[in-house]
């Protein structure tokens, strides 16, 4: 016999299960209205939404409103920023006046304090307009600063700071992003 299940049953089950704790059905709670969120966003089967299960009683677990602060730095030869939303959430960043052979570096402090430094690829975007993926952060990282520095030899080229945090206070209004952080916030709280 095949059995078939979900994110959505398996997140349904950890809710009712008596071994989960409060931190858990928030984060579960959370990660459901997130892909809800998403759906709508996107058109992707929005007959049936990710939260459409839950009850009155489930969905008072949720994140409340949390307040964001938009602490992104813009250094020089800095373009711009944005969310990428896949099988992930990435924090894009864009510089100018790139060339091939120029190299970057991301770093930052994660959620749990440690400092993490990588090297990071350089990819045009368009013309002389090249982008950073910052593909290191995990959810709980969405309120670290990161800074990304773009090198010309030894030479800085270019630099920002920014989160997805600082994203989504200039993203105001917008339902799904608030959604992000809000599961970001319970994640942050489950690992830490």
């Amino acid at each position: 016999e095949v059995s078939v299940s979900s994110v959505r049953d398996y997140a349904m089950r950890a809710l009712t299960a008596t071994t989960s704790s409060a931190k858990v059905k928030t984060l579960v709670v959370d990660m459901l209205n997130y892909g809800a969120a998403a759906q709508t966003h996107f058109g992707y089967n929005t007959e049936d939404l990710a939260n459409a299960k839950l009850t009155d009683a489930q969905k008072a677990w949720a994140t409340g409103d949390v307040a964001c602060t938009d602490r992104r730095v813009k250094g020089k030869n800095y373009y711009g920023s944005n969310l990428a939303l896949e099988d992930k959430i990435l924090l894009n960043l864009f510089f100018t006046n790139c060339t091939e052979g120029m190299t970057a570096k991301v770093s930052y402090i994660d959620y749990t304090g440690k400092t993490v430094t990588a090297d990071a690829e350089l990819v045009r975007y368009s013309g002389k307009i090249y982008k950073v993926t910052v593909d290191e952060i995990v959810l709980a990282d969405a309120f670290c600063d990161v800074t990304v520095t773009v090198y010309d030899g030894s030479t800085v080229h270019a630099s920002a700071t920014d989160s997805v945090e600082s994203y989504v206070a200039r993203a105001e209004g917008s339902d799904l992003y608030a959604t992000i952080i809000k599961f970001a916030s319970s994640a942050k709280a489950y690992f830490s």
